[in-house]
């Protein structure tokens, strides 16, 4: 939408009239294809990291669980607020259930950089023992706070625990292909459990191809966002390719 209202913006100012045209009929252009769902919807299929099935998986694994699924700046503080995200938290629990792990790391420090908070792995981990699981099931990696962290700070807790996984690595499924690089990147293989999906099967009825979605806007910039950050974390050398 920034790069909409900003070419809108120029053909205002402009006075030249084939610029001004261009710019009008570029911005027109940019908001159909940005809020197109099925558009944004192919990309997302394209980049997240597909399903996987749990019947398929194998028993005896210890899930990595990477945080960043609660909001901290709403009160009262008597429970934990998740957003879209806590499909990683459900899975997980679910995937206990089935008998696919038998314990969970939870990484992630305070998302806040300046004052107090407590871990997001202690919160989730209210939310484990809530749910029935046992608290010798979960470990916790409380000083991370950001994805290449996560892999570095849990690689400590595996190696002085002396662990030998297999490992379950659970994230969304956008986020996924640079957290495994993180993972590889310090030596922990990891098999992949995408969550928190934003691509769907898609439908077929008019406004799904035709209508414009604010919802297809955001998704795009999540998207966009994470793709910049996966390139980064690869020339940075944070990840490398699985």
């Amino acid at each position: 939408m920034i790069w909409i209202i900003g070419i809108l913006i120029y053909s205002l100012f402009t006075r030249d009239v084939r610029r001004k045209k261009i710019a009008v009929i570029s911005a027109t252009l940019l908001l159909l294809f940005f809020s197109n769902e099925y558009i944004v919807n192919k990309a997302l299929l394209f980049w997240e990291e597909p399903p996987v099935s749990i019947a398929n998986l194998q028993t005896g694994y210890t899930a990595i669980l990477l945080t960043g699924v609660t909001e901290s700046n709403k009160s009262p503080k008597d429970r934990i607020y998740y957003n879209k995200g806590a499909d990683r938290v459900l899975h997980t629990l679910q995937l206990y259930r089935a008998g696919k792990v038998k314990s969970t790391i939870i990484s992630g420090g305070a998302a806040l950089m300046i004052g107090e908070q407590i871990p997001e792995a202690e919160s989730l981990k209210k939310t484990f023992l809530d749910a029935k699981i046992p608290s010798n099931a979960i470990i916790l990696e409380t000083e991370s706070r950001n994805t290449r962290e996560n892999a570095l700070f849990t690689k400590k807790i595996i190696d002085s625990l002396n662990l030998k996984g297999p490992f379950l690595l659970v994230t969304s499924a956008f986020h996924m292909k640079r957290a495994k690089g993180c993972f590889k990147k310090v030596g922990t293989a990891v098999t992949p459990y995408p969550a928190d999906y934003y691509s769907t099967d898609g439908k077929f009825t008019p406004d799904y191809f035709i209508i414009p979605s604010e919802r297809a806007l955001s998704k795009w910039s999540l998207l966009i966002h994470e793709v910049l950050g996966y390139w980064v974390y690869r020339m940075m050398g944070y990840s490398i390719p699985t």
